[in-house]
């Protein structure tokens, strides 16, 4: 089994959600943001499809405030 982290803890991962809006903010495509983050933070797991569901999240709380 992975050693990633499977629960919320990367909700409240400020500088997460810090550096996927830069990412997307700087036009990377969903790929290199998926490598970037899986350098960065390897201590959650990642997939397309995670990248997916944080990148929503993130984007859900910056337009519901």
């Amino acid at each position: 089994m992975a050693g990633g982290v499977r629960c919320s803890d990367w909700e409240k991962d400020e500088h997460l959600k810090s550096d996927l809006e830069r990412y997307v903010l700087a036009n990377y495509s969903r790929k290199e943001i998926l490598d970037f983050a899986s350098r960065d933070y390897p201590e959650y797991a990642w997939s397309l499809p995670t990248l997916s569901r944080r990148l929503n999240f993130f984007q859900h709380q910056v337009y519901s405030l």
